[in-house]
Parts: structure tokens; C-alpha cells; sequence
């Protein structure tokens, strides 16, 4: 394998780094995703402390009653955290397909562009636009454009 020069090297290196924060970024954007849906696994179960037991001898109604009313409610905003947490989720993936659905529309147009400004230079479409100057002032100056500017890996 033959040795990179050290601007390939760079590029390397740095397109190594912006994996790795990408990575990260989406980890930690998962993370705080789900955790409301995590947080709300913890259902509030017949055996904890704060719960009264109907069965056991002397229990008031009345505690009874409050104490299952308070583990419906705990159950209750555990489910709609849940809810809001699909909702999010299907949210960020209409997101993520719009934006496929943009590159997978930018890269056609592209490969449209490609096989046209190729296309220009033999056929007869190209010596009709030859004859307009205004046309072919226009076609020059968005052949000509430097996008490498804009790029910092260049």
C-alpha cells in the first residue's frame, strides 16, 4: 500500500473525528429519546411500601382506595410518557425519511445535471445554445463555479 501524503492524512484524520462526534451526537440524542420511556417501565407494583393490600386484616377502605388510585394515576402518566415517546420517535423518523427522500432527489438532479452539461457539448440541444450569448454567459458562469471554497476539506 503506498504511503499517504500528509494532506490525505489530515483529511483522514479529521474525517475519523467527525465520525466519531456524529456517532456521540446521535448516541446521545437516542439516549434522551428513550429515556422517558425507560424512566416509565417502573410501574408501581402491589408489593411496595406505599401500597395498601386489600387482603390484609384491618385495612381501611378508604386507604385502600386511595393508595389503588394513586397507582392508576402512576400507571396512567407512565403510559402517556410512553405515548409521547412513540410520538417523538415516529416524528424523528418522517424527519429522517424526508431528508433520504431530499439527498436521494439532490443526487438525481445531480446525475441529471452530470449527463446534460456532457450531453451539451455533442449534441444538438448544445450547438442551439451555442448561438445565444446570454445562454451561453449563463452556462459558463455555473460550470465555472468554485465550490471548493465553501469546503474546508478541499
Amino acid at each position: 500500500m503506498a504511503a499517504l501524503s500528509p494532506r490525505q492524512t489530515e483529511r483522514r484524520y479529521l474525517w475519523t473525528i467527525v465520525t466519531w462526534l456524529f456517532i456521540a451526537l446521535c448516541l446521545f440524542a437516542l439516549i434522551h429519546l428513550l429515556a422517558p420511556v425507560c424512566n416509565s417501565t417502573r410501574m408501581v407494583s402491589q408489593t411496595a411500601p406505599g401500597v395498601i393490600d386489600a387482603s390484609q386484616p384491618g385495612a381501611d377502605p378508604a386507604t385502600v382506595a386511595a393508595s389503588e388510585l394513586a397507582a392508576a394515576t402512576e400507571r396512567r402518566k407512565a403510559d402517556e410518557v410512553r405515548s409521547l415517546a412513540k410520538i417523538r420517535l415516529l416524528r424523528l423518523r418522517h424527519a429522517a425519511d424526508d431528508v433520504i427522500a431530499l439527498t436521494k432527489a439532490f443526487e438525481r438532479e445531480h446525475d441529471e445535471w452530470a449527463t446534460l452539461t456532457t450531453a451539451l457539448l455533442s449534441d444538438e440541444r448544445g450547438t442551439r445554445l451555442a448561438t445565444d450569448t446570454n445562454a451561453v454567459q449563463a452556462f459558463r458562469s455555473l460550470t465555472q463555479l468554485d465550490f471548493c471554497h465553501f469546503s474546508r476539506w478541499s
